[in-house]
């Protein structure tokens, strides 16, 4: 009896230890592609992990098609692809920044987004979570080249045909929050194609007021990232190194 008791409680103790770094479910890996074949965005990137589970959303019969294959657990939309560009990134927008309205990526303790055309290994973002301590629940690569500034972002957005016809959205946010007292330069200027989230209401806040940015200027969600980094201030950080590229 007394050896059946250590056991248990052995086990026990165990499982207590997978429950509180996550269990099974410890991290969620996921990517998308919206839209036609044959577009700059048309990359399935490899699996990123083969020990946690890897969701790849899309609308696209041939996308999905390959990512099962490749080794995804694929949720695919019935909505079919849009006829611009434009459309097609902005229905990319609403998994990217609010993972939390989706079933297939609840019940995790961090999650990890990144663009389809990065390439994302487990065992590098490990390393990373680290980073995910104290007040901070998103960690994003610093921007490659824009320094600070948000109108350097806005002059390199209006290059982009799918991001241009939304110039004036983006410059009344733009004018909107710097009256409101938020700055024009910051001391980090992010990218968002890759997002390591530590899951949570604060998160889930950040998703909210992003996605609500988003949809009232456009699919150029750096631009709007650029004010929520502001407002979450202390919540956000980058990563040590430039990864995923």
């Amino acid at each position: 009896m007394a050896g059946t008791r250590r056991v248990k409680k052995r086990y026990s103790r165990r499982n207590y230890k997978r429950k509180q770094r996550g269990g099974d479910k410890h991290i969620v890996f996921y990517s998308c592609f919206y839209g036609k074949s044959g577009s700059a965005a048309d990359i399935l990137p490899p699996l990123p992990s083969k020990k946690y589970d890897c969701y790849f959303f899309t609308n696209n019969t041939n996308m999905r098609d390959r990512a099962n294959d490749a080794g995804w657990k694929v949720v695919f939309s019935d909505n079919k692809p849009k006829e611009t560009n434009r459309e097609n990134a902005m229905d990319s927008k609403e998994v990217k920044v609010c993972p939390h309205h989706f079933e297939e990526l609840k019940g995790y303790t961090y999650s990890c987004y990144f663009d389809s055309k990065l390439k994302v290994y487990d065992t590098d973002i490990e390393k990373m979570l680290d980073g995910l301590k104290g007040n901070v629940v998103m960690l994003l690569n610093k921007h490659a080249f824009i320094e600070k500034s948000v109108r350097d972002e806005l002059i390199m957005a209006m290059g982009i045909e799918k991001y241009a016809v939304n110039h004036a959205k983006y410059t009344r946010l733009i004018d909107s929050k710097l009256k409101a007292g938020l700055k024009d330069k910051a001391e980090v200027h992010y990218e968002t194609g890759l997002i390591l989230r530590l899951s949570g209401d604060i998160v889930n806040n950040i998703g909210e007021q992003w996605y609500k940015y988003i949809k009232e200027t456009g699919a150029e969600c750096q631009i709007s990232f650029f004010f929520i980094q502001q407002e979450f201030k202390d919540n956000i950080a980058p990563l040590p190194n430039r990864y995923g590229q």
